[in-house]
């Protein structure tokens, strides 16, 4: 029997990220095993595979786990991919996009 986890997107990640490029690198990440396999996406939300695991607690940051887990995401920061979205960078676009909206806020709060 298969299980499946909903990632749906909140109204935040919704504005970081366009509707062309939500769930792309979910989906490579997971193509190369670094990841779940996308089962199904929208502009909304994605349709994931369950991959049992651990849930990460306050103490994950000091046990085993935590190098593991920094090695992983070494490995998927490293890969290159080809395609219409290989070039961006939407880690920082995302950081970039949420200060902007945050001195938008702060601006008009001041105001």
């Amino acid at each position: 029997e298969s299980a499946y986890v909903a990632k749906v997107y909140s109204a935040s990640a919704k504005a970081r990220c366009p509707v062309s490029e939500r769930g792309y690198w979910d989906e490579k990440a997971g193509e190369v095993g670094l990841g779940p396999r996308v089962i199904a996406k929208t502009e909304d939300a994605l349709l994931l595979e369950y991959v049992e695991g651990i849930a990460p607690s306050a103490d994950f940051l000091t046990t085993k786990y935590a190098d593991h887990a920094a090695r992983r995401l070494a490995e998927m920061h490293a890969l290159s991919f080809s395609g219409p979205h290989a070039s961006a960078r939407p880690l920082w676009r995302s950081i970039e996009t949420a200060l902007s909206k945050t001195k938008d806020s702060v601006t008009k709060a001041a105001t």
